[in-house]
């Protein structure tokens, strides 16, 4: 997290389009895949800032627009009220939610499969929504609900990743593993809280 946020320091007046939206879920991809491909801590931390650094470069554009150009100006990184509040809500959601996970007795392995297809048709609704603005549906409305229906679907995301967490061999490079799954889990929640602050 500390990482993404030195990042996205650099990155407050950046433009961030479609085009760099798709670039940055590429590379988080890909610091993903090589982050559990493989047992090497070296090329799991590799991956993972792979994932931080793009992603915070993401976020600042986003932190700066919710702050407003005149708290930048003066404050040099734009931490407001409502970035302090999606901040700590997060965390405590994050943190709710992974120790529910944690406590389960049983392995929440079954989840697996329905999750990655729900988060399939989470993204995919981010590209299909704005088409649907072309119908007459509102835009705005649409993604507001579906950002909400994503954070509610991150709360069975970050209650398998701990439950997992528990439960597999406590190694250094899982242990990075997981952080990054904790990573992945809390800027997903932050930045949807975050947008509908702004847009709110």
């Amino acid at each position: 997290i500390f990482v993404s946020f030195l990042t996205s320091r650099f990155f407050l007046h950046a433009e961030m389009g479609w085009g760099t939206a798709i670039l940055v879920l590429i590379l988080g991809i890909a610091g993903v895949i090589l982050a559990k491909t493989n047992d090497r801590p070296i090329l799991s931390l590799a991956g993972y800032m792979l994932v931080a650094v793009p992603y915070g470069a993401l976020l600042g554009p986003l932190v700066n627009d919710v702050a407003g150009v005149e708290a930048a100006k003066y404050f040099g990184y734009p931490i407001t009220a409502d970035i302090t509040i999606a901040f700590f809500v997060t965390t405590i959601y994050v943190l709710i939610f992974g120790l529910i996970g944690a406590m389960i007795p049983d392995s929440l392995e079954s989840w697996q499969g329905p999750i990655i297809g729900l988060l399939i048709v989470g993204i995919v609704g981010y590209f299909v929504i704005p088409i649907a603005g072309f119908f007459g549906v509102s835009v705005s409305q649409a993604l507001g609900v579906w950002d909400w229906l994503i954070i509610l679907l991150f709360a069975a995301i970050i209650m398998y990743d701990f439950n997992r967490a528990v439960r597999i061999p406590y190694t250094l490079d899982n242990a990075i593993d997981v952080a990054l799954e904790v990573y992945l889990d809390w800027f997903n929640v932050f930045i949807r809280l975050l947008a509908r602050r702004k847009s709110d």
